[in-house]
C-alpha cells in the first residue's frame, strides 16, 4: 500500500461498519485563535489528541455567527467529538 501511495477512503470505511470511528475531534475557534492564550489552548488540544492517536480539525471562524458553509465543512468530516 505504501508503494502505491494508497489512502483508504473514510467514506467507504463508514459504509462498511456502523461502529467505525474517524478518531477525529472538530474544534470551532470563534474569533479566538488570534489571542496568545487561545493559540496555546488550541495547540494543547491538538498535541493531547495526537498523543492519544486522534486527529484534530481546527476551524478558525473570523465571522460571527459562523457561516453554514463552514459548519457543513466541519460536519462533512464526521468528527467523533
Amino acid at each position: 500500500m505504501d508503494e502505491l501511495q494508497f489512502v483508504p477512503s473514510l467514506s467507504a470505511r463508514r459504509i462498511r461498519g456502523n461502529n467505525f470511528q474517524t478518531r477525529t475531534i472538530g474544534v470551532f475557534a470563534l474569533d479566538t485563535a488570534t489571542t496568545p492564550f487561545a493559540v496555546e489552548l488550541l495547540l494543547s488540544i491538538e498535541q493531547t489528541a495526537q498523543q492519544a492517536g486522534w486527529n484534530v480539525f481546527i476551524l478558525n471562524l473570523l465571522s460571527n455567527p459562523p457561516t453554514d458553509q463552514n459548519v457543513d465543512l466541519m460536519l462533512s468530516h464526521r468528527p467523533d467529538g
